[in-house]
């Protein structure tokens, strides 16, 4: 058998390279299509920008689980739990390329979070290291629920340009060397694999992005970790609320959001821009800057998460220090939004006249590319400077398993 860091650093190599040069393909075959996001008064971008980019992190993710079973690397149950991903994969490729009955999406997640859970001998019993709770069935369904709600608040933070690749990136990293020094190779690999795909999508996607994740890559990527992390708990005898402390920044965003909406009593299957990271971007505050501060937080709660597992002597002290980063982080930064400090003092016009100058700067390069659109509703310019035209995209909604997002 070919020895695992061998396969890893091959995986980390190949998966970066196609993440880039399929993402590329994806545009191309979008842009073909006209699978267009564009802008309307609920979006946080500004220039019509092709979607589905994330189907090169699909498509290396699943290729890498099927060679890892293949060289012994991942047992038989731990790859079909993982493989889960390619229902949630498809039903949001089809969301992708036009409106999806939100029942369907719901039922399709459910049947996926389902089928991982039952693959994986479901979780009678939760873990926190050294502290267990036996729960029963309680726990499955627990799992479930789990889930669905990561594949969902993934989609949710996928709103601005870089944030939810580059959250791929940095809790992909995190959790395969957590894994690796755990020693669960296979999972190791697998989630590294995630995070060198989607380096190579952010290749694409870094402001100015030049194509959306959409839903085929946002709900698989958060439908992925969780089965990563449920899988790890069962091999490794990893505790997965641990494993997924360093999703913390978008866990903590999109479930704050969905408990002040509710109690507010809002209609939580609105489209809205009411995530914190939605707000900082209505103050003036650039997308690669609210990217940059989402993944500073990032590897911030990934140490803690690592000195967790890895000194569990101080794994109380370091979840506790991890909960009180995302709470003072987050209550700085709601308070920002709820004063209304706008820190670019340039007037909203001159702010979006600039966006889109750079969307058009950065893609002179691509001039090569120039694929021409027939018109069916309101025009708007790609990233490529064209004028095209695609049914307005529902953005921001709070259940995704209700509304679409917009980036």
């Amino acid at each position: 058998m070919i020895h695992p860091t061998i396969v890893l650093w091959s995986a980390i190599a190949i998966s970066l390279v196609l993440g880039v040069v399929l993402t590329g393909w994806v545009r191309r075959y979008a842009l073909a299509r006209s699978i267009i996001d564009v802008p309307n008064h609920r979006s946080s971008h500004t220039v019509a920008t092709p979607r589905g980019g994330g189907m090169a992190i699909v498509l290396c993710y699943v290729a890498g689980i099927v060679a890892l079973w293949v060289l012994g690397l991942l047992p038989l149950h731990i790859a079909m739990a993982l493989l889960g991903a390619v229902a949630i994969a498809l039903v949001g490729w089809r969301d992708d390329h036009g409106e999806l009955s939100p029942l369907v999406r719901l039922i399709v997640q459910l049947a996926a979070s389902v089928w991982a859970v039952a693959w994986l001998h479901g979780f009678p019993v939760i873990s926190l290291g050294h502290s267990t709770a036996h729960v029963g069935l309680w726990g499955s369904a627990l799992a479930v629920l789990a889930l669905v709600w990561l594949t969902n608040l993934y989609n949710f933070m996928d709103g601005i340009d870089g944030i939810a690749g580059s959250e791929a990136v940095l809790v992909g990293s995190a959790i395969a060397v957590i894994l690796w020094r755990a020693g669960a190779p296979g999972l190791a690999i697998a989630s590294a694999v995630l995070a060198a795909a989607a380096l190579g999508f952010l290749f694409w996607n870094w402001p100015p992005a030049r194509i959306f994740m959409g839903d085929v890559g946002s709900g698989t990527v958060g439908f992925a970790f969780g089965t990563i992390a449920l899988s790890a708990q069962r091999t490794a005898a990893v505790p997965a609320l641990i494993l997924l402390l360093p999703l913390g920044v978008f866990i903590g965003d999109a479930t704050f959001t969905v408990v002040r909406r509710a109690l507010r009593r809002e209609r939580l299957y609105a489209a809205h821009r009411s995530h914190i990271y939605q707000q900082l971007v209505q103050l003036g505050w650039e997308h690669e800057r609210v990217t940059t501060a989402v993944s500073v937080l990032t590897l911030g709660v990934s140490a803690l998460a690592g000195i967790a597992l890895l000194y569990p002597a101080l794994a109380a002290a370091s979840i506790l220090g991890a909960i009180v980063l995302l709470v003072a982080s987050g209550w700085v930064l709601v308070r920002v939004a709820s004063r209304g400090v706008v820190t670019d003092e340039r007037p909203m016009e001159a702010r979006v006249a600039r966006s889109d100058a750079r969307h058009v700067s950065a893609n002179m390069m691509n001039s090569s590319q120039n694929e021409t659109f027939s018109a069916t509703e309101t025009a708007a310019p790609t990233p490529d400077g064209v004028p095209v035209s695609a049914p307005p995209d529902d953005d921001g909604g709070d259940l995704t398993v209700m509304m679409r997002r917009q980036a």
